[in-house]
């Protein structure tokens, strides 16, 4: 009997992973484990398949996670990124494979404890990273040198679609990031938000747009793990002009420091406020265009 768990199953980004996984897997038990229990419980009504439950589970109480993972035999982790160390970490000490939709860099400091224990986990399964990694692989076999890697994305969503996906947006521009990075000729280069600007033209919907360095694990990755070794690894990314023009504001400004300042004699966390303000927002979680769009470029040699 193969029985499956999804964390986060109805989060925004969980919620498509779990719909999915319903329809196309054969597992004979599938959990969705999340802290909206009650939403968990109306998308168990909603699929009507016997082999679907749900269970509440608080991440913040690393006891109730790892309790919650035991005797299940893959794991689904659709979790906001910071959890997904503790996960990923659990997972290998229980003997459970899994696939995370995110990535962090600690999981990888995890291998020789997984290989060991003849776990499989897979961090980042979404588009990026996930997809631009496959598309990478295509692009890198047809050549017999790699010079460089450029990989692109848009992703156009709204501003504040969910707390998790708010939270990522504007922690990719924290000026702080040491995750920001550019990999050349064997070192890898921490680089500020907005820099390495380039214009590139993705499906029509989205047309040419302004794209600028993020802190996305494919140039970490890469690297380290492709045969034929890149030169050069560059990640660039953009959202709707409303979201990057609020993201400039809040750096230019230095909401980043999340300096507390006193207002009618209350200590408050100005970016504590910005997220809780955008997330009650019916105009943050609206945008004209909705859509993904993805492209890699890899040049280099073929024949000589």
């Amino acid at each position: 009997m193969k029985k499956a768990i999804i964390l986060g199953g109805v989060g925004a980004v969980g919620i498509e992973a779990t719909y999915d996984f319903i329809e196309t897997s054969g597992f004979d038990e599938i959990v969705i484990a999340d802290y909206n229990i009650n939403k968990a419980l109306e998308v168990v009504k909603r699929v009507g398949d016997n082999r679907v439950s749900a269970v509440k589970v608080d991440v913040t109480d690393e006891y109730m996670l790892k309790d919650v993972l035991k005797g299940f035999d893959i794991v689904i982790n659709a979790l906001p990124f910071k959890y997904d160390y503790i996960v990923t970490r659990y997972a290998v000490e229980l003997g459970l494979n899994g696939v995370d939709v995110a990535t962090e860099e600690d999981q990888y400091s995890l291998n020789d404890a997984a290989v060991e224990k003849g776990v499989t986990f897979v961090p980042g399964v979404g588009a990026t990273p996930g997809t631009t990694n496959i598309m990478t692989k295509k692009g890198v076999e047809l050549l017999d040198e790699v010079d460089t890697i450029e990989i692109y994305w848009a992703a156009f969503r709204s501003t504040a679609p969910s707390p998790g996906l708010l939270y990522t947006t504007i922690w990719e521009f924290d000026p702080n990031l040491k995750e920001r990075v550019i990999y050349e000729y064997g070192e890898w280069k921490q680089v500020p938000p907005f820099t390495g600007v380039k214009e590139v033209e993705f499906f029509p919907l989205i047309g040419k747009r302004l794209t600028v360095y993020v802190p996305h694990s494919e140039t970490w990755t890469l690297p380290e793990y492709l045969d034929k070794n890149p030169k050069k690894v560059y990640v660039r990314g953009t959202w709707p002009d409303e979201t990057m023009n609020l993201l400039k504001t809040l750096l230019y400004y230095g909401f980043y420091s999340n300096k507390p300042i006193e207002i009618d004699g209350v200590l408050i966390k100005p970016m504590d406020f910005i997220y809780k303000f955008l997330l009650s927002r019916p105009e943050a979680k609206k945008t004209e265009i909705w859509g993904y769009g993805l492209r890699v470029e890899v040049t280099g040699v073929k024949d000589g």
